[in-house]
């Protein structure tokens, strides 16, 4: 059974969990995502409900209409559905390859059209520029809003500069529904704009909607169906172009999140930091396994692992498609971007060459294994260990000895005098080897060796030792696959 998914699936334990918990308080829910005394959390359906929240704060905040809000030109329309409802002027600044603001665009448009909410996206769980972002902000006296929708929990700088900053639970985490938004309330641009109270008018913003939340139970009902039965019965096996997924209908959206999207919630928060390792782990499963220039590495918590396609994404995504491997584009642009292929050259090559794979914590490591070694064979070039030379080592035991010390984690069970009491004991034979990536010295070890008749054991105890830290995970990986071989 292969229940690959792009979102996470809630175990059994999670399900009964929600369904017999009571009802949390929201503060004790929000608490993975305080970072001050201060912060005041509010708790949505969905992340463009957060966003729209608080541009309507910063009408009845500033007395003023018709807000300028810079967005990234890489940027997901179906999160502007419900912002578009609204007298917003939408200016899209660019970004460059390595998904950060082009500050030297954002400096020389100021005066064309002066910013008073300023998002800044933190993509794929990779923090963001915000020490300059709250810089440029601060000098336009204008909002900073940090977008953490693919951040699974603060870390690194994300959530410190803002004035709001909002995640996206129900992206990371199983759960049907949920967007929290953090407010910090106490900043320098807030009590330029306005002498009232931000918090006050927050309030009186989310109690002048009627209390509404979308319903679980199709949610709910699906995430069983794919853990009960195989993602053959379930999965569409359509050739879907993102570009051709209609937007949904936000002007029916439900604005608060569900009681069960919180129930749920409660009964995983004692495991969010278990998922972030988890998805550290995935990720780094598949840098190892698909060692190429073209596959993104990511040292945070991530979101998605992704690739980059050198203009052949339809046909690598059809292909990963064809064998039910879960696969993604992100995002669809918005149209103002997508039609000005002069201005967003950057985004929209960006949407047009990477694919994204899923790390979520309930991704089986059988299951990523098979993903990677497929891209690895027949969409990106694999690992080789073609530079990779095993050497027996037969010199002295001062020159062992010196390796030893140069090796970052020694261990008795590859000095010298332990294979020598092990062989004059116990009749082990012993080998020593060292091992070359490019004519340098990578790893060496100590193997013992014993027969008995047709049948023998051979043991490297707490070995390989590796000497150079330098791409440590694509070295082991290697290194094993050479001495195994």
């Amino acid at each position: 059974m292969f229940n690959k998914t792009i979102p996470p699936l809630p175990s059994w334990r999670t399900i009964f969990k929600a369904f017999f918990s009571a009802k949390p308080e929201d503060k004790i829910l929000a608490k993975p995502w305080l970072l001050r005394k201060s912060d005041k959390p509010y708790l949505f359906s969905r992340s463009a409900v957060s966003l729209y929240m608080i541009v309507q704060w910063w009408i009845k905040y500033t007395n003023k209409k018709n807000p300028v809000i810079w967005i990234p030109d890489y940027f997901c329309n179906e999160s502007l559905v419900l912002l578009r409802q609204l007298d917003c002027i939408f200016h899209f600044y660019q970004v460059n390859e390595h998904f950060k603001p082009n500050w030297d665009y954002c400096i020389d448009n100021i005066d064309i059209q002066k910013p008073d909410i300023f998002l800044l996206v933190h993509y794929f769980g990779i923090p963001s520029d915000g020490k300059l972002a709250r810089e440029f902000c601060d000098k336009q006296n204008c909002i900073l809003v940090e977008d953490a929708a693919h951040v699974l929990i603060p870390s690194g700088s994300i959530g410190n500069h803002g004035e709001f900053t909002f995640y996206s639970p129900h992206k990371l985490i199983a759960i049907p529904d949920g967007s929290v938004l953090i407010h910090r309330p106490k900043t320098k641009v807030l009590r330029m704009l306005s002498e009232k109270d931000s918090v006050i008018i927050m309030n009186e913003v989310c109690h002048s909607y009627k209390y509404t939340s979308p319903s679980p139970w199709i949610w709910i009902m699906k995430r069983i169906i794919q853990k009960l039965f195989p993602d053959v019965l379930w999965k569409k096996q359509k050739k879907i172009n993102i570009e051709k997924i209609p937007s949904p209908n936000f002007k029916v959206i439900k604005n608060n999140q569900s009681t069960m999207g919180k129930k749920f919630l409660a009964a995983q928060n004692n495991q969010i930091n278990g998922y972030s390792l988890t998805r550290k782990i995935n990720q780094s499963i598949l840098n190892i396994l698909c060692n190429h220039k073209n596959f993104q590495k990511n040292e945070h918590i991530p979101y998605l692992a992704f690739f980059y396609c050198d203009r052949y994404q339809d046909e690598y995504f059809n292909l990963l498609k064809d064998k039910k491997y879960p696969v993604m584009k992100w995002p669809d642009l918005p149209p103002e971007v997508s039609e000005n292929p002069a201005k967003h050259a950057v985004a929209i090559k960006l949407e047009k060459n990477l694919l994204f794979l899923p790390v979520h914590q309930s991704m089986r490591v059988r299951d990523l294994k098979k993903i990677a070694i497929f891209i690895s064979g027949n969409v990106i070039k694999s690992p080789t260990i073609e530079n990779f030379q095993l050497e027996c080592y037969n010199g002295r035991e001062e020159l062992w000895n010196a390796y030893l010390t140069s090796v970052s984690k020694p261990n008795l069970m590859q000095t010298w005098p332990y294979g020598e009491a092990k062989s004059e004991v116990e009749g082990w034979d012993i080998y020593r080897g060292i091992i070359k990536k490019d004519a340098n010295i990578v790893a060496i070890f100590q193997a013992l060796k014993k027969s008995w008749g047709p049948f023998k054991i051979i043991r490297i105890n707490r070995g390989p030792l590796l000497i150079s830290k330098e791409d440590e995970l694509i070295n082991r990986y290697n290194i094993y696959k050479l001495i195994r071989g």
